[in-house]
């Protein structure tokens, strides 16, 4: 995920199961020092999708930042699994073009499924 400060960017996470049980998403380590985090239901019966949208703020400092979401069935207290998400917050000066030099970073939409 590449966004300059002042952008967001949105992943769509589909989520297909167990069906019928209680699922919730949830964020690990975000920097919320640089950016603003929503997610868009954190929780829900399964199937369902999630929507979450990053955005930066308008002075974050550049740099590379990990972080990751993680998805647990509620219902069973159990963790379906994991994602670590790469964030690259540009300096304002650099070149929109450079973006499309960083092709697996640059992806603003994500689908993952979760069984």
């Amino acid at each position: 995920m590449v966004l300059y400060p002042g952008e967001s960017r949105e992943l769509l996470l589909r989520i297909h199961g167990p069906r019928g049980r209680l699922v919730a998403v949830e964020e690990q380590g975000f920097p919320y020092s640089v950016a603003s985090l929503e997610i868009t239901p954190k929780q829900a019966q399964a199937p369902y999708q999630a929507r979450i949208v990053v955005a930066a703020n308008v002075n974050a400092t550049p740099g590379v930042y990990i972080w990751g979401i993680r998805i647990i069935d509620i219902t069973r207290s159990v963790v379906l699994g994991k994602e670590p998400i790469t964030m690259v917050i540009m300096p304002k000066h650099m070149s929109k073009k450079l973006q499309s030099t960083l092709p697996a970073l640059g992806r603003s939409t994500r689908t993952t499924a979760y069984r």
